[in-house]
């Protein structure tokens, strides 16, 4: 296993290791909901790979319309996405799946009560992903249609809020945390602006103007991104507008920017005031 591990982070460069390390927490979920779901088992017995409508039969309800049968097996398609993005199973043709030799070996009974024990022992009663298995078992494998009653809040008790107000109001230290990984990300990742001729990117005015604004970055959060675009095109006279929430520019104006980028409090739920911007780029974070 240690041998494993070192070849598998030597075959990447450090930041994208981690990246991956980060996110793989969010796997488990949709491990999970498929061994529930009985899909690895599924594959693993079929001698032929297995359309999603095919591979979710079991998960029929009585009452079932051709609604609920559709919603499950977008449902269900995101899962196996996730699970197949990771090569616990093939997906060989469009919505169709089949085993490899992973899937034989997660669907074993041991290795598959394993991943049960230690996921539903570890994953507390707050886990979002303890409730993305609950959510999976209680509705039917469909996925949430509200952004305000979701796994995320049914972990928190906050039905009626989104995960962004959740994030913002109730525990700023996850926005705060949020925009600092997002800064050190891009730091391994070459600037957008980099893909784009000069002449592409401005048109064919090659100065520009200081009254102009050229960019506004909606939830740009520290500001490294358009900071990135200004120190390709030292020379250029233009105006960077960074726009977030109030804890966010707090922060990023602690942050050493290029004097070109200005930071602007603004939430993009509500109307955008700043007009004429050649581009707007708006990150918008998950409300499920």
């Amino acid at each position: 296993m240690e041998d494993f591990g070192k070849t598998f982070a030597s075959m990447k460069e450090p930041g994208d290791f981690v990246i991956h390390l980060i996110y793989f927490t969010c796997m488990y979920s949709p491990i999970r909901i498929c061994i529930e779901a009985g899909v690895f088992r599924h594959l693993a017995t079929s001698s032929h790979p297995v359309p999603i409508a095919d591979l979710i039969k079991t998960l029929k309800r009585e009452a079932d319309t051709e609604q609920d049968i559709a919603e499950r097996e977008q449902y269900m398609t995101r899962m196996l996405s996730a699970v197949c993005s990771i090569n616990l199973a093939d997906e060989s043709a469009p919505n169709i799946y089949e085993a490899n030799e992973l899937t034989r070996s997660l669907a074993d009974p041991g290795f598959e009560a394993g991943f049960i024990m230690l996921h539903d022992t570890t994953m507390g009663p707050h886990s979002t992903n303890l409730h993305m298995l609950q959510w999976a078992i209680a509705n039917g494998y469909k996925a949430p249609t509200t952004s305000t009653d979701g796994p995320y809040q049914q972990a928190r008790g906050i039905a009626g809020t989104t995960s962004f107000e959740d994030w913002t109001k109730r525990t700023p230290e996850h926005m705060s945390n949020l925009s600092k990984y997002m800064s050190r990300v891009q730091k391994d990742r070459l600037n957008w602006s980099e893909w784009f001729p000069a002449d592409v990117l401005f048109g064919p005015s090659s100065a520009g103007s200081e009254e102009e604004v050229f960019m506004v970055n909606v939830g740009g959060g520290y500001g490294h991104d358009l900071s990135g675009l200004a120190s390709r095109y030292p020379d250029r006279r233009m105006r960077l507008i960074v726009e977030d929430q109030p804890e966010v520019i707090a922060e990023a104006k602690e942050q050493t920017l290029d004097g070109r980028v200005e930071l602007k409090e603004h939430n993009f739920f509500h109307p955008q005031p700043i007009k004429h911007a050649k581009i707007v780029s708006i990150n918008k974070p998950s409300t499920l």
